[in-house]
């Protein structure tokens, strides 16, 4: 094996000698050389001196064997041999039985490469026969380059981006140009220049200078490639010319870069037609017909149409979503409508590479020429104005279109029509309107103007004064030569608010509506009955303990009680100890009431009984007839002075001391807890029956509510309170800790306030329903509307107070109530008491239930006669009338996108796969949804400059589906080569569309070098 290359010069020959490594035996690898003798006779050549051939320059090179050793073995032969004569050459006088031992290799096959050579010597030595042999190799280098063998690019690549253009060349036999014998020697190797304009910032990278080289010199490599680096600019299209000068005389290369502008979006914008008046939000026709066309431009970082990019849209209403691509010019069109009725729209758009690229676009659809009037009112049953100044009901007028949509800009006449019989002897100031009594609708359609009930005298001595007086009148709108006429009603006593919606408001007909009605005790609608309530508070020496303290406890939560009442409710305080006292009387000032809870001071022992006759005693002669009359009371231990509250042992046995009245069961240290005596009270107003508490509570319609406070008291004690409580209609609570104390005192408010819509029921009745303002039967046979059960949905029941809401109600439900035997018995829908019950203040009670229509025009959901009953049936609602808007074929479309696709490109001539030599012909297919012009634009490649060349373009109005073309391609005069067909359409309102033949077209007799797409 040949280690290094020496030099020689002999008889003015450069000879290259090579040492070889000898095999087992006498010769080692120091006794035998190889030379390679080489003369080209051109001094200016340096192949020969460092011992390579030339392909295809027709010099030899002689092999000379010489053994240099210090041995005298005896040389048989030295035999050569080419391993690869057939790739590139042959050995002439192989075989040599003389020294010196010589044989001349012919590179005959003009290939470039390392030519293997074996070599075998054969001799004796010591009596021994051996053979040697090794493999050598002759270096051959390439010729004079002569073209270029292949360039490799991108011709479409992302704009400022970086990217390689790879070439090779070659010499005239074909040889790939490298650099392996200059690598070997030290030579500079064959280059080419690659130059650019620099355009938009383009350049080629240059060993870390960054890619702003206009120009720059690249060697070719030992595997023969020569790569530039190159960074497309930022402005989008085919804009960036490479010039390839190789260093030898070859032809020159141009090539065009199209840059492309598919990068990470950075802007977008949209434009919204029509918008004549540039109105913001633009608004169209609800006609059922009138749409929007909306223009999306997405954009890079540079200004540059952002295209192929996917754009994700959504609207606020139907809740279309669709993701489109943009097009070529960075734009996405769609429609948008048309709609039957009024609305406006949001279309939320934001491109899907970079969701913080988004715009949002609102549109509005508006009304088409007034043709109808409907009249409502909230409320339509209110508290008359004597109970609250500022009551009164909105009455609402909406001019709409024959699709149901509000009608904006005209002009609605009101005014009050008194009860044929006139109003009742106990209203002193009738009902209002103010002057002008004229409205114009706004942009809903909506002519709203306010209405002031009556008011009732407030004088009880007045012979007219009534504690539940009703009065009603009729308003009256009028429009366009229409009439409407509703009914209201005032009260001065307390009553439900009812609340109805309808989803949707406009239907098409065969679809169902979902109607809800809420019955709400919102504070002002619903007033319970005034509340009159005595406190009653054990203030003994033992409600000092614990920490905080119970009494701290107990005044917190008296507090707590206090806040909870409204103006129209009053509160006292009496308290008891060893003795007992009334520290307040009734008051309706809440800060009065704390100030006194604040003062009260523990000391002695129970006077229970005491306080509690004292705290009953308020009530006596009190003329508040209407109100809530209630005593709570509450005791940390057994009631021990003055005895037992309920009377339920003698009334002897007390003494006195202090003037203070003590139990007779004081027996030393013991209290006797179980002792049923009591002191008999020295008041002629008191029955004897009323000397038992509980009695003289009843008999003055007052309740007790009892709270037993800690563990301080005995179960006697505790069954006491219990008996005063429900003996008298009340409830018993036990604390067992301060902090249980609070919520039981509001609790027990909140049972103060459940007085005023107890035992709620409810009929809605759908015989005849109002259609077109005309009351017309609903026929089961040829029905307007029809009841739909569908569990979970319809009818779904739910109530909830202010510490729940719609999503959790914590009264009744969420539960489905199925009303199809009452639909079938009388086309109605009955919610009984276990259904609704009472409602609270503070409680909403809701009922949604689904019915379908069948027959088009404005339509009033509930048939006369609809009623709520509470109070057990003493006092009653009727449902507001609700309208839904009925129409036939209800138009709603929303976002519309177009469609373009180019497809099945065919070359006949080319299936058959043999070379076309006058013309090529293209057929295609079109299919496109949109309604502006697709043009399609014919490209053809030779693949040998791989540069996109358009030849024609064919354009075509949409829509259009399956359009087949045609066209031919005169190639005659084509360089040859292998080509590639391209179509790529556009259009406005669709993303491109882009097709290629999926194989190599041949044009005349093929090509000699190609440019490939990598």
């Amino acid at each position: 094996m040949w280690n290094s290359l020496r030099i020689l010069l002999v008889f003015g020959v450069i000879v290259g000698i090579l040492p070889i490594a000898a095999s087992a035996g006498p010769i080692t690898d120091t006794d035998i050389s190889i030379d390679f003798i080489i003369d080209d006779g051109n001094p200016a050549d340096l192949h020969d001196n460092n011992g390579w051939l030339v392909a295809g320059s027709d010099i030899t090179s002689t092999i000379n064997v010489t053994y240099v050793g210090s041995g005298s073995p005896d040389i048989h032969f030295v035999r050569f041999t080419s391993v690869e004569k057939d790739t590139y050459g042959d050995v002439a006088g192989g075989y040599d039985t003389g020294a010196p031992y010589r044989a001349v290799f012919f590179a005959s096959k003009n290939t470039a490469g390392n030519a293997p050579i074996k070599v075998q010597i054969n001799y004796t030595a010591d009596e021994i026969d051996y053979d040697y042999s090794l493999n050598i190799s002759q270096p051959i280098d390439h010729n004079t380059p002569m073209k270029i063998q292949n360039i490799a690019f991108d011709s479409e690549v992302t704009l400022d981006t970086a990217m390689d253009i790879t070439m090779t060349m070659e010499d005239a036999y074909g040889n790939t140009v490298t650099s392996l014998y200059e690598d070997a020697t030290g030579g500079t190797p064959e280059g080419v220049t690659f130059t650019t304009t620099s355009y938009a910032d383009s350049g080629f990278y240059d060993d870390g200078s960054g890619y702003d080289a206009g120009s720059v010199d690249v060697p070719v490599t030992a595997d023969g490639s020569v790569v530039a680096t190159f960074k497309t600019g930022t402005e989008a299209g085919p804009k960036y010319l490479i010039h390839i000068v190789p260093d030898e005389a070859l032809n020159d290369k141009w090539l065009t870069i199209t840059a492309l502008a598919d990068g990470a979006p950075y802007a977008i914008t949209v434009s919204v037609d029509p918008n004549p008046n540039v109105d913001d939000p633009p608004y169209i026709q609800a006609d059922g017909e009138s749409k929007f066309y909306l223009t999306y431009n997405l954009f890079d970082q540079y200004g540059n149409p952002s295209g192929n990019q996917t754009v994700y849209f959504i609207d606020d209403i139907i809740g279309n979503a669709f993701t489109q691509r943009t097009n070529s010019d960075g734009q996405i069109m769609f429609s948008f409508g048309p709609f039957d009725w009024m609305g406006t729209y949001t279309i939320h758009a934001h491109a899907v590479e970079n969701v913080s690229v988004a715009v949002d676009q609102v549109v509005r659809f508006t009304n088409t020429s007034p043709a109808e009037i409907l009249l409502t009112a909230n409320p339509q049953s209110m508290p008359s104005a004597d109970v609250i100044t500022a009551t009164g009901a909105d009455v609402l007028a909406k001019v709409t279109d024959e699709s149901g949509n509000g009608v904006a800009g005209e002009e609605v006449t009101f005014f009050i029509l008194p009860p044929i019989s006139g109003y009742s002897s106990a209203q002193v100031d009738v009902p209002s309107l103010p002057e002008p009594s004229n409205a114009i609708t706004d942009g809903d359609g909506i002519a709203m103007i306010h209405f002031t009930p009556g008011a009732f005298t407030t004088d009880i001595s007045d012979v007219n004064y009534s504690e539940t007086a009703t009065d009603s009148c009729t308003v009256v709108a009028m429009w366009g030569g229409k009439t409407r006429k509703i009914d209201l009603e005032w009260k001065n006593y307390p009553y439900l608010r009812v609340e109805t919606e309808v989803d949707p408001a406009t239907v098409e007909v065969g679809d169902p509506v979902d109607v809800t009605i809420r019955l709400v005790g919102d504070g002002w609608a619903l007033y319970p009955d005034p509340i009159d309530v005595m406190l009653c508070a054990d203030r003994s020496t033992s409600m000092l303990d614990d920490s905080p303290s119970r009494m701290s406890s107990m005044k917190s939560a008296l507090k707590v009680f206090n806040s909870e009442m409204t103006v129209r409710d009053q509160v006292g305080l009496a308290s008891f100890g060893s003795d007992a006292s009334v520290n307040l009387k009734f008051s309706d000032d809440r800060d009065v009431v704390n100030t006194a809870v604040d003062n009260l001071v523990a000391n002695g022992g129970t006077s229970m009984r005491y306080g509690l006759y004292l705290a009953i005693k308020e009530f006596v002669g009190i003329q508040h007839t209407d109100a809530v009359r209630a005593v709570i009371l509450l005791s940390d231990g057994d009631y021990n002075y003055y005895g037992d509250p309920l009377k339920r042992g003698s009334y002897t046995g007390f003494w006195t001391y202090d003037n203070r009245i003590y139990d007779y069961a004081w027996l030393g240290d013991d209290w006797r807890t179980d002792c049923i005596d009591y002191y008999k009270f020295n008041d002629a107003s008191l029955s004897s029956a009323e000397q038992n508490m509980s009695v003289y509570a009843i008999n003055h319609n007052v309740t007790i509510y009892s709270i037993s406070f800690k563990d301080g008291i005995s179960g006697n004690g505790k069954e006491t309170l219990r008996i005063l409580a429900e003996s008298t209609g009340g409830k018993y609570y036990h604390a067992p800790t301060g902090d249980k104390l609070a919520a039981i005192y509001t609790d027990i408010a909140g049972e103060l306030k459940t007085e005023a819509g107890v035992d709620t029921t409810m009929d809605i009745l759908f015989q005849n329903i109002e259609l077109n303002n005309v009351s017309q039967q609903n026929d089961p046979n040829d029905p307007i509307l029809e009841y739909e059960y569908e569990n979970g949905v319809s009818t779904l029941v739910k109530s909830w107070n202010t510490t729940g809401s719609e999503e959790s109600p914590n009264v009744i439900g969420p539960k489905t109530l199925d009303q199809r035997d009452d639909w079938a018995a009388n086309q109605s829908l009955n919610f009984e008491i276990d259904e609704i019950g009472t409602i609270r203040l503070g409680q909403t009670w809701q009922a949604v239930f689904r019915l379908n229509v069948s027959k088009p025009g404005n339509i009033n959901i509930f048939g006369g006669g609809s009623s709520i009953f509470f109070n057990g049936g003493a006092d009653s609602l009727a449902l507001p009338k609700t309208y839904i808007t009925a129409v036939d074929n209800l138009t709603a479309t929303g976002i519309d996108f177009a469609g373009l696709q180019v497809y099945n490109l065919v070359c006949p001539e080319a299936e058959g796969g043999g070379a076309i030599e006058n013309e090529l012909t293209m057929n295609w297919n079109l299919n496109y949804s949109g309604t502006k012009t697709a043009m399609q634009y014919l490209y053809y490649q030779n693949q040998a400059d791989g540069i996109w060349a358009t030849f024609g373009n064919v354009t075509k109005e949409g829509p259009v589906s399956m359009v087949p073309y045609t066209r031919t391609l005169y190639v005659a005069d084509f360089p040859s080569g292998e080509y590639k067909l391209r179509i790529r359409a556009t259009a406005e309102d669709a993303p491109d569309s882009v097709i290629e033949t999926p194989y190599t077209i041949v044009i005349g007799e093929g090509g000699q070098y190609f440019i490939r797409l990598e």
